[in-house]
């Protein structure tokens, strides 16, 4: 709209995307997105599809796959599209977020070593009434190695693993903080996990129908020591929403920025139902129960704090 005559301003909604495939291995992404102002899609509408009405997300990536490396490079950007959302709740940008992942299985023995490498820079532009920025800035440094051993059979397996989690972070405060405040952080934790598992299974008739009934009893234990995180920002860590598949993750937390403290054990059982004629699986069934031995708890605000 180059004219309107209400706000007295142009209005425009401009996008690109493109997906290209380099090689079987390297592959990019791009999504760009931008608004004139915050009130295009409330009076304007449009008609692209945007999953989002809080904010537009803008970002392009670079992506390589191959044996035993995945290597990932991206630039993260938000605009504020809603007028009751202000700028300082929008998500932190990533310019840039950089992951090396590397892993390797050993032939001659049930050996798996992997490690995750990440690099973020995170910015913020979130100012108060006085055009003071309120919230820190940064760079995070996030390496994990880690060692497993998965034994299994046609019918059980069982994978005990341990990981070192090394996080760094080199912050520039907020304006409106202590200038006494740290502004290089790390934390160090140990992470111990072991999966077990078995596989019944047995074949029945039913309305002349071959069906393959399987039981799969399942226990998971964790360990991860407590540490206090209340002097570490929240750049892009959030608490899942709880399902059945997270009782089996190594942290409840999405992101690196908090790490939950656990030493807990999870039971569960799943039971399928699958048509041998067909392949298909016909019906599943889960349920599952973790229980809490000993956790270490301080006084915190939120769960985010200390992650207890």
């Amino acid at each position: 709209m180059p004219y309107d005559s209400e706000l007295n301003q142009a209005r425009y909604l401009g996008s690109i995307k493109n997906t290209t495939l380099f090689t079987p291995n390297l592959s990019s992404m791009l999504d760009l997105n931008y608004v004139s102002d915050k009130t295009y899609f409330s009076t304007l509408g449009n008609a692209l599809s945007f999953a989002n009405y809080n904010f537009l997300r803008s970002f392009a990536n670079v992506n390589y796959v191959g044996q035993g490396v995945a290597f990932s490079t991206l630039l993260d950007n938000y605009q504020s599209i809603n007028e009751a959302t202000s700028d300082d709740v929008l998500p932190y940008r990533k310019l840039p977020q950089i992951n090396l992942n590397l892993n390797h299985a050993f032939k001659f023995m049930p050996l798996y070593t992997a490690m995750e490498n990440e690099y973020v820079f995170f910015q913020h532009s979130s100012l108060n009434r006085r055009g003071i920025n309120i919230k820190p800035s940064g760079q995070r440094l996030n390496i994990k190695p880690s060692v497993s051993v998965p034994l299994q059979t046609a019918g059980s397996f069982f994978t005990p693993k341990i990981s070192l989690q090394h996080t760094q972070y080199f912050l520039n405060s907020a304006e409106e903080q202590p200038r006494t405040l740290d502004t290089t952080i790390s934390r160090t934790l140990p992470i111990f996990s072991a999966d077990s598992g078995l596989f019944l299974e047995r074949e029945f008739d039913l309305d002349n129908t071959s069906f393959l009934h399987t039981l799969e009893p399942r226990l998971f234990y964790l360990y991860v020591p407590y540490t206090n995180q209340q002097n570490i920002p929240v750049f892009d860590s959030a608490q899942y929403d709880f399902q059945y598949n997270s009782m089996f993750r190594e942290n409840s937390f999405s992101g690196t920025d908090r790490i939950q403290a656990a030493n807990q054990i999870t039971t569960a059982l799943t039971s399928r139902l699958v048509d041998n004629k067909e392949g298909l699986e016909r019906l599943r069934l889960s349920v599952g129960r973790f229980f809490i031995f000993v956790i270490e708890m301080s006084l915190c605000n939120t769960v985010l704090d200390c992650c207890g």
